[in-house]
């Protein structure tokens, strides 16, 4: 959460508590029906200690879900180990976290919240980065021809990642690793 003001120092326990009611708000009741009010309530804080921190809604959900942790950029050296290490870091964010469960939840919000999609991009933008990197990587080391389409590249591998991760309420078996790394990495080397 950002610090705005310069007042006395903010408590970091009222902002994890604040963060953690959030996301469990947004996970029960989906974004359309999140109330400022009920989140200060359940965090056992005001109102004004919310907008302090945040000026809106979508400022607030923003910011919790950048508390949720990213996916680093693997650099191996190689593309199929690159990308094997991210489905292994999308497996463990979908079953140690409630990221794609949230993401999930906001995407529906999105089509219906104009405003609410505009902020959202540039987050998801920054959480594809890592894809991005490794793309332009395998480029520059000869894996992948230089006319690829980085773009396209990117939801070619995001694409199962996504579908993975949203369409299955229970975790995602490690043995799906392998395989679908072996497929991302083929139909990224056409």
């Amino acid at each position: 959460m950002k610090n705005k003001s310069r007042g006395r120092p903010r408590d970091p326990v009222k902002d994890n508590v604040i963060i953690r009611e959030t996301l469990k708000q947004l996970l029960s009741r989906g974004y359309t029906a999140l109330n400022i009010t009920d989140i200060a309530t359940e965090s056992g804080v005001s109102k004004a200690t919310i907008y302090r921190r945040c000026s809106n809604k979508s400022s607030l959900v923003l910011d919790a879900l950048k508390s949720l942790p990213g996916l680093e950029t693997p650099s191996t050296g190689k593309l199929k180990s690159d990308i094997k290490h991210l489905v292994t870091q999308v497996i463990a964010v979908k079953s140690e976290t409630n990221l794609f469960a949230v993401l999930q939840n906001l995407t529906g919000e999105m089509f219906n919240d104009k405003k609410l999609e505009k902020e959202m991009h540039p987050y998801l933008n920054d959480r594809m980065s890592p894809v991005k990197s490794i793309i332009k990587e395998a480029i520059e080391r000869g894996e992948i021809p230089k006319k690829t389409n980085i773009e396209a590249s990117i939801y070619a591998v995001t694409g199962p990642l996504i579908a993975m991760s949203f369409f299955r309420q229970q975790t995602i078996n490690k043995s799906l690793i392998g395989p679908l790394t072996e497929i991302i990495y083929r139909g990224l080397q056409k």
